[in-house]
């Protein structure tokens, strides 16, 4: 049986995805000619997921091991398309791992 997260946990991981769903947002509204490299926002997104998931740790607090696989992911997946040029939009690719990681929280009751 999974514990409950404390009201506070629970605030945190609320506000990294609104964070991770707010840069998303900005970046395809203020971004629409495609201007930024396609590496940007996973970065971004990498970067909040792991900020959020080491904070959350130094407070105690657990961190699901989809958040830290997503980061990791997305930071892999940027690494390539510097070096390689990927065949396929990372824009895409990161809104997929923001689904995955909100839908795996709410499913395993995590915000």
């Amino acid at each position: 049986m999974t514990r409950r997260k404390t009201g506070r946990e629970a605030r945190i991981e609320r506000l990294t995805w609104y964070a991770i769903v707010l840069i998303v947002i900005m970046m395809n509204f203020f971004d629409q000619n495609l201007v930024l490299p396609s590496y940007i926002i996973p970065l971004i997104i990498a970067s909040i997921l792991i900020v959020s998931g080491v904070y959350q740790q130094m407070q105690g607090y657990g961190v699901s091991l989809i958040s830290w696989g997503v980061a990791i992911a997305l930071i892999l997946f940027a690494a390539f398309e510097i070096y390689y040029n990927l065949p396929f939009d990372l824009r895409l690719l990161s809104i997929v791992g923001v689904v995955v990681v909100i839908v795996s929280g709410v499913i395993t009751n995590e915000g």
